[in-house]
């Protein structure tokens, strides 16, 4: 009844309101930036050229091996950027060479290794065809903190084939260059 009696009579009433604002809030995105030295001599973006090869032995020109008698070159990867990173992929890129190629008798391995690793077992990571593309097998720990570095050890080889197989090859030349494609870290968010 009472409820009724003030609609009737248009009573009145108020309430109260307030609001705050915050101060401007900044965002600004982190970068995740590569780069990749090679260790030897020369320069870091020239293409990887493979001299002097035999059914058995293959020679990287102006690389040197990181520990005698393993063949096992290495590049080193480095997250430039400010937020942490991942190897996604190694690729084979802009696989050049005489015809016949010399790479299509050669196979390549690679693994990721911690900065301060000295190898010893890179454990058996399997050869595959030295083709333009991504390689399939990559193992190791791939994460590359911003501001840190990793190596990637690779080797190259010349399975040994029949005189039939290899003669062909005999003065033919390859070169490569290597991609490094960095994701960034899943945050968790």
């Amino acid at each position: 009844m009472i409820g009724a009696a003030v609609a009737i009579t248009g009573g009145t009433y108020a309430y109260f309101t307030d609001s705050a604002q915050t101060t401007e809030q900044a965002i600004q995105a982190g970068d995740l930036e590569v780069r990749i030295d090679q260790s030897g001599q020369g320069v870091s973006n020239k293409p990887v050229k493979i001299a002097n090869a035999a059914p058995g032995h293959v020679y990287v020109e102006d690389l040197a091996f990181p520990h005698a008698g393993h063949r096992w070159y290495r590049m080193r990867v480095t997250n430039t950027g400010s937020i942490d990173g991942e190897i996604n992929s190694l690729e084979i890129v802009d696989l050049t060479g005489s015809t016949p190629n010399l790479a299509d008798r050669l196979q390549i391995r690679a693994v990721v290794k911690q900065f301060g690793f000295e190898p010893g077992s890179f454990g058996n990571p399997g050869f595959e065809p030295l083709d333009n593309g991504k390689l399939d097998n990559l193992p190791g720990i791939k994460l590359v903190p911003a501001g840190q570095s990793v190596y990637i050890y690779f080797q190259i080889e010349w399975p040994n084939g029949s005189p039939e197989e290899d003669n062909p090859y005999m003065n033919a030349t390859t070169s490569f260059k290597f991609r490094v494609n960095l994701d960034q870290v899943n945050q968790g968010n």
